[in-house]
């Protein structure tokens, strides 16, 4: 998805009358000067420096080296975003981020006003106007008043450069612009030769940048320019316009070019508040008194001081110049061979610096529709390359490749396709592959009607709305919520995928590969988000569904999974950012803006906040109820020490019953998922002044819920105290930071000894699997369990058994053999993989296993482990007073780890395989009856999984979805009916047939998480 850009300096995007700029990287050539023929009249606010007269052109002085191609993105450094600039559209047009909105805007002079029009995507509206009180010469010329005799004058010598006025709007209100002020050229006035009020003046204002002042009371300079070109001769005389302004830096310091109609290029020095003429360069004059006009010009955004100017004129049409550092012009310059010929056809229009494979070269934009680039380092160069648009190219925007590939940077070329009319036009976007290959097209949109790639965009203002390729923003994940969760990203660049366009820029890095994780109550890192406007076939800039700017996300509760929320990010034209279909668990999630940090670039989306709600609440816990039972009978002789074997009646054994622990908060409204953490049992020696925690206990019961409390099941654990070591006076249970009544083992009563006078004595026990079989097999969670048969037989055994209601099938205990440890049902730290318990009561699995018939005989005790090594377990009854017990057969424990895998399709009937009878069975959860399975693991240690409900979503493995045509492709969720061990979308429609889906399905007290899964055959 990622793709490489270049790192290139950006900024310039230079025509005929302005220049975006950067600061300068290259100090400015030795000193020395040009010149040429000067105007008949005009004036500035500052001694003129003396001009000396033309001489033949030296050898050209070389170009500075070319600067080494920065790394590319993903290197060490990323390049800046410009995603938020916008391109020159018209020869008279500024562009730049002027009131500060984190975004461009451009400014022209319309009318009597400067305006500054907002970014399309915000309406493209102006924003601010500003009166002012320059005017471009009127196309019908000004009056001339030579003695008594008032005659008409024109800025053009003939008819062919009049034609190009006309066509080309070069009568206009120049603006230009650096990082501290605007510049603007026109006129007032209409009477040239006159000392009154109406005399014709040619103006520069320098003034704020923001766009406040248009007027020479406001001004922070004033130069009057020259305004006539031999004004007193009765058949020669022109009036003298500005036809191009360009501002640029030599070194660090700020200068500004102006190109009049007559008399060359001016060079000014604007690093104060009033421009300071430094240099005039009339190297295009012809010596024959013929009109040159410099119609496009460009200084070389590396600062060396190399402006580029275009002229109209028969001779050579462009000429490369050096500024010094002070500002005077190196007596050498470069020409480009072509020619205007007497129809000035060819003329320049527009001039940017573009980066070729062995330094700078000029592009030109042609009155013809053609760009030709030429070598600025060659004298009398021929044209290095050629392309071909469809109109006259009035402003040229070089931009970098975004599509991966190498090579100079691509040039996006405004064009005037209406006589005498600037803003009617389109765009398109040439590419030099830096050899003297004609330039090629690329596409920028699709044919409405056909479908088919097109290279030409039909207006300015969509021109504007796709450029510069792609368009970004900002955003981070804020977790609103009390819980970890984590983000991962699906997005691709391709038309009809979401034309994601995302790299990591100078400011911020790209969503990483991996899922992010966002702690409760925090924000994420800020990354980046965008689209391409285009992209390499056109098909983003489509209209109908292929064409939406869009990505996904998954929003993940770490602690219920199943909740976990599919989110469509949509990125609208107008350069907004909003969810769209969603589906999943009970995950909120929604856009909305933030403030930039102080510094932060400026982005065309801007910054924004994805908030993230899991519904998780405060928790409260009502702590269990636990009732204590001693299960061993007192020692028939007290004077005898304790003689340290497992039975002895000193150290007598418990069993304790929980039951009652209720979890408040633990669900939200539509929850697929909870967690609740196991509880812990703890002991006292010193009659409850201190506690230590004797092991966590996880009920495998099933859970009920109502009004949102989750009631736990019931759950034993046993106890005995160790040889030798201090004996527990007392035994709790804590839940959620609460804690049950203590149980004072004082006041347990003994059990009968050998059951009590009129018992039948026991003989033996048996404990053996329910199921049938040589092992309990139960799945190794910590939750399926596997059913047990415990027989005790009666001394005078016949084949008979004591019955099952018998006091004395409560006092049994467990203990592993052959260590004849006591089983506690308790999770100690370190041992979860080794957790194995036996008890009295039914859970939510009490016949999963094999899942077969039981055979006959009485099931009183059920056992569960966590552990797939194979375990010895021996039932022990010691009633007797003394340390010698009545020791079941040995049960052979054989845990199942049996991957399990899924088959089927979503809507033809979804299957678990791997259990011990092939397909597994599956649970239908609901809200009321969830699901009970193991979230635990060996770091976090038992916790209880509740499924709530069993649903489908679709499948974070197709994402981002495909979009045809006309046919909407959202995110969809299904619950899954569950019959026969098979699990069934329940609404095939929400999908698409060829989607696939994503499932949490509950089997044997385990949560299996299903993926990938057809829709329907394919």
């Amino acid at each position: 998805m990622t793709t490489t850009l270049r790192r290139r300096t950006w900024g310039v995007l230079a025509t005929a009358m302005a220049a975006t700029l950067l600061l300068p990287a290259v100090a400015a050539q030795a000193a020395g000067t040009s010149a040429g023929h000067k105007p008949a009249t005009g004036s500035t606010h500052q001694p003129k420096p003396k001009h000396p007269t033309p001489k033949p052109h030296p050898k050209p002085h070389p170009h500075p080296k070319p600067h080494p191609n920065p790394p590319p993105l993903g290197g060490s450094e990323a390049s800046a975003d410009v995603s938020a600039t916008l391109p020159l559209t018209t020869r008279d047009e500024i562009v730049g981020d002027f009131l500060g909105k984190g975004y461009d805007q451009r400014m022209r002079v319309e009318d009597t006003n400067l305006l500054t029009f907002d970014s399309p995507a915000k309406g493209g509206s102006p924003v601010r106007t500003t009166p002012t009180d320059l005017r471009p010469i009127p196309d019908g010329g000004i009056l001339r008043q030579l003695l008594n005799t008032v005659s008409t004058i024109y800025p053009w010598a003939d008819d062919a450069a009049k034609n190009q006025f006309l066509t080309f709007h070069l009568n206009s209100v120049y603006l230009a612009k650096n990082k501290q002020n605007v510049f603007i050229a026109g006129t007032k006035g209409s009477i040239a030769g006159s000392s009154g009020g109406n005399a014709y003046h040619n103006y520069l204002y320098q003034v704020a940048p923001d766009g406040s002042c248009a007027t020479s009371s406001c001004a922070q300079g004033v130069v009057d320019l020259p305004s006539a070109y031999q004004v007193n001769d009765p058949y020669n005389a022109r009036a003298i316009t500005t036809t191009s302004l360009a501002a640029g830096y030599v070194g660090t310091h700020p200068y500004l070019a102006v190109g009049l109609s007559d008399g060359g290029v001016q060079i000014y020095d604007v690093s104060g508040p009033q421009p300071r003429l430094t240099a005039i360069y009339q190297g295009m004059a012809t010596g024959d008194g013929a009109q040159t006009l410099p119609t496009a010009m460009a200084w070389d955004p590396a600062g060396s001081g190399l402006l580029a100017i275009g002229v109209m004129e028969k001779g050579s049409i462009g000429y490369f110049v050096n500024v010094n550092a002070d500002g005077t012009v190196q007596p050498v310059d470069h020409r480009w061979t072509a020619t205007g010929g007497a129809g000035l056809e060819p003329t320049p229009l527009s001039a940017a610096f573009v980066q070729g494979p062995n330094g700078p070269v000029v592009a030109f934009g042609m009155t013809d529709g053609t760009v030709k680039l030429a070598n600025p380092a060659v004298t009398s160069a021929a044209a290095v390359s050629t392309g071909s648009t469809v109109n006259g190219v009035i402003a040229i925007n070089p931009v970098p490749r975004i599509d991966g590939t190498s090579g100079p940077d691509d040039l996006a070329v405004a064009l005037q396709s209406a006589s005498g009319d600037p803003n009617t036009g389109g765009g398109q976007l040439l590419r030099w592959d830096g050899t003297s290959n004609p330039m090629t097209a690329l596409p920028l949109t699709v044919d409405a009607s056909s479908g088919d790639p097109d290279t030409l965009l039909p207006d300015h203002n969509s021109f504007r709305g796709w450029f510069p390729g792609f368009k970004e923003g900002r955003f981070s994940i804020r977790n609103m919520s009390g819980e970890p969760v984590t983000v991962s990203l699906h997005a691709r660049s391709q038309a009809g995928y979401g034309c994601w366009y995302a790299p990591s820029w100078a400011d911020a890095p790209a969503f990483p590969a991996q899922a992010v994780t966002v702690a409760a109550g925090q924000s994420s890192p800020t990354y980046t988000f965008g689209a391409y406007t285009a992209g390499t076939d056109g098909g983003c800039a489509s209209t109908d569904s292929t064409g939406v700017w869009r990505g996904y996300l998954t929003v993940t509760p770490v602690n219920h999974p199943s909740d976990a929320r599919l989110v469509e990010l949509l990125l609208d034209r107008k350069l907004t950012l909003d969810t769209g279909s969603q589906a999943g668990g009970a995950v909120t999630v929604f856009a909305e803006p933030s403030s930039n940090a102080a510094g932060a670039p400026s982005t065309s989306f801007g910054t924004w906040s994805l908030n993230v709600g899991t519904g998780d609440t405060t928790r409260f816990a009502i702590p269990p109820t636990v009732v204590g039972t001693r299960l061993t009978a007192p020692s028939v002789d007290p004077t005898i020490p304790d003689s340290g074997q497992a039975d002895d009646p000193h150290r007598p054994v418990y069993r304790f019953d929980v039951s009652g622990a209720r979890s408040i908060g633990s669900i939200a409204a539509g929850q697929a998922e909870t967690r609740i953490p196991a509880m812990t049992a703890q002991g006292s020696t010193d009659n409850g002044g201190h506690w230590q925690d004797l092991g966590q206990l996880m009920p495998v019961t099933q859970p009920t819920v109502s009004g949102g409390i989750v009631t736990l099941g019931q759950s034993s654990f046993f106890w005995q105290s160790d040889f030798g070591q201090p004996v527990l006076t007392d035994v709790r249970v804590s839940f959620g930071g609460t804690t049950s009544s203590p149980v004072h083992l004082a006041g347990l009563a003994a059990p009968p000894t050998n059951g009590g006078p009129n018992a039948v004595d026991v003989d033996a026990m048996n404990l053996t699997p329910a199921l049938g079989g040589v092992a309990a097999t139960p799945r190794a969670n910590g939750v399926d369990q596997a059913p047990l048969n415990l027989l005790l037989q009666p001394t005078d055994n016949n084949g008979g058994v004591i019955r099952n209601d018998d006091p004395r099938y409560q006092l049994v205990y467990y203990r592993s053999s052959p260590s004849n440890e006591l089983i506690t049902g308790l999770y100690t730290p370190g041992d979860y993989q080794d957790y194995v318990s036996v008890g009295p009561w039914a859970g939510a699995y009490p016949n999963d296993g094999l899942e077969a018939a039981a055979t006959t005989g009485p099931v009183h005790r059920y056992l569960v482990t966590t552990s797939g090594l194979s375990q010895t377990v021996v039932a022990v009854l010691n009633n007797s007073g003394t340390p010698s017990g009545i020791y079941a057969t040995e049960l052979k424990v054989q845990g199942s780890t049996a991957t399990i895998t899924a088959s089927g399709t979503a809507s033809g009937g979804l299957t678990l395989n791997g259990c011990p009878a092939g397909s597994c069975s599956l649970t239908a959860p609901t809200p009321t009856s969830p699901s009970l399975f193991q979230a635990g693991d060996r770091t976090a240690g038992p916790v209880s999984g509740l499924l709530f409900e069993a649903n489908a979503v679709t499948s974070s493995s197709i994402l981002p979805l495909e979009f045809k045509p006309t046919i909407s492709h959202v995110l969809a969720s299904s619950p899954l009916d569950i019959a026969n061990d098979q699990a069934r979308l329940s609404q095939t429609a929400l999908f698409w047939p060829t989607d696939k889906i994503d499932a949490a399905l509950a089997t044997s007290g385990q949560l299996v998480r299903v993926t990938d899964i057809a829709v329907e055959n394919q």
